[in-house]
């Protein structure tokens, strides 16, 4: 789903302001890793108690539908629109997307526009998976992706680990395994090979931002062809 930004004002000033001020903070610390491609993660990146604020509302409020291709099946939040007028939008709000834009622009060295985000949440549950796929920009992807995990210590996940590949047969992958407020974020482009481990227990569950490079408009305000059907799928 495409937000344009500007997004409504946050549900609380002084909150928004702290979620962003820490989110600024973490994100100066990281540096990228460019193998396999360039990457980072970290499981601190955004305030847990937050996160949570977040999860409560998918929970309660998130109406998800089951997507089932060949080689993907998740369940895709069908009114996360509504997100932006939750008690937990702050993290799609103004100040929390210009932060995200400009730190994750530094860090890999990618000039990142803030007009327009591609915000997404999955849901994926025990058997469900997504194949290897790259997502590159000039087959409709994103230039910049960042992938948060979402969940409750007493309902860990089995499996549903988040795998960065050196190629779609790499057995020596970067795991990113889905813990409360697991963070990856990643350039795409046509060697981003990356997969998610069958579930085995539990909900796996994430939040995706996709960032635009600056002046790039995204396919689907200029009429391109749908993007392939993995896309923004991680």
């Amino acid at each position: 789903m495409l937000l344009e930004v500007p997004l409504p004002d946050p549900a609380d000033e002084a909150v928004d302001r702290a979620m962003v001020a820490r989110l600024r903070r973490r994100l100066a610390r990281m540096k990228s890793v460019d193998d396999p491609y360039p990457h980072f993660v970290t499981n601190d990146l955004v305030d847990p108690a937050f996160l949570t604020t977040l999860l409560e509302w998918l929970e309660g409020r998130g109406r998800f539908v089951p997507v089932n291709e060949g080689h993907y099946s998740l369940h895709r939040c069908e009114n996360l629109r509504d997100v932006v007028r939750s008690p937990a939008r702050s993290l799609v709000g103004q100040r929390a997307i210009e932060a995200l834009a400009s730190e994750l622009g530094r860090i890999f060295d990618v000039p990142l526009g803030t007009q327009w985000i591609y915000f997404a949440t999955h849901c994926m549950q025990s058997g469900q998976f997504i194949a290897v796929h790259t997502d590159p920009p000039d087959e409709g992807g994103e230039d910049v992706r960042l992938v948060i995990h979402l969940a409750r210590p007493e309902a860990p996940v089995g499996g549903g680990e988040l795998l960065l590949l050196r190629t779609p047969e790499d057995e020596t992958a970067d795991a990113v395994v889905p813990i409360h407020g697991a963070s990856a974020a990643f350039v795409l482009s046509h060697r981003s090979f990356h997969a998610v481990n069958p579930v085995l227990a539990g909900t796996r569950r994430t939040i995706v931002f996709g960032f635009y490079r600056e002046g790039r408009v995204p396919d689907e305000l200029r009429g391109a062809a749908r993007p392939p059907p993995a896309r923004g799928t991680t």
